[in-house]
């Protein structure tokens, strides 16, 4: 990192030297280094640590698992108490049919817009970009959707399951059924931080009221 930062300063010297304004000189010594991003990348990458996690798993692994681990405790906890079997069996022959499974999962469906906040959040305090954010806080809907699309469809024809090979369209009903409110909800939750502008807006206003 010195030497570098020392071939720089000599180059600058020189172009100024020669006549160069400034600017010209400053522009002209980064580009004998080619790409400016390129540059600034393999600094970043010489001064992490040995062993630090990359830029990637802080941005986006690590917030998407956290927003996926949120929702899949509150969803564990619903099958526990509300969405056990026998409890739906027994409330739909009292209810009108699938309103008691429509009634468990409203809890777990209204409560995305948090876990896509948090996974959105997350990324942004790593310094992750809009699309990273976007993709964390919408990460329980994309593992979801892989589940339905890949997972389940492949496992079914593996294990010959008659029922899921005749009704494939039961399997597209499933997934517009549990991926799509989801992804909503989960979008909805992530927007206040895909702007990094409006989210500084955000965090300034809530310091402000806390000072006051």
């Amino acid at each position: 990192m010195a030497e570098l930062a020392s071939h720089l300063e000599d180059c600058y010297e020189t172009l100024r030297a020669q006549g160069a304004s400034e600017a010209e000189a400053i522009a002209r010594a980064l580009d004998r280094f080619g790409d400016p991003g390129q540059l600034a990348r393999g600094i970043r990458h010489a001064k992490r640590p040995e062993g630090r996690i990359n830029d990637r798993t802080r941005q986006l692994w690590l917030p998407g698992l956290a927003s996926l681990a949120a929702a899949n405790l509150l969803l564990m906890a619903l099958t526990c108490t509300s969405l056990q079997p026998r409890l739906v069996a027994e409330r739909s022959t009292a209810w009108f049919p699938g309103l008691a499974l429509v009634a468990a999962y409203l809890p777990w469906l209204s409560s995305q817009p948090l876990f896509g906040a948090l996974g959105a959040w997350l990324s942004y305090r790593a310094g992750g970009g809009r699309a990273m954010r976007l993709c964390s806080g919408l990460f329980p809907s994309i593992v979801m959707l892989a589940c339905w699309g890949f997972f389940i469809p492949v496992s079914a024809a593996v294990e010959k399951h008659a029922w899921a090979m005749q009704h494939p369209a039961s399997l597209v009903l499933g997934a517009l059924v549990w991926v799509a409110p989801a992804m909503m909800g989960l979008l909805l939750g992530s927007l206040p931080f895909l702007d990094a502008r409006g989210f500084r807006n955000i965090e300034r206003a809530s310091r402000c009221a806390a000072r006051t």
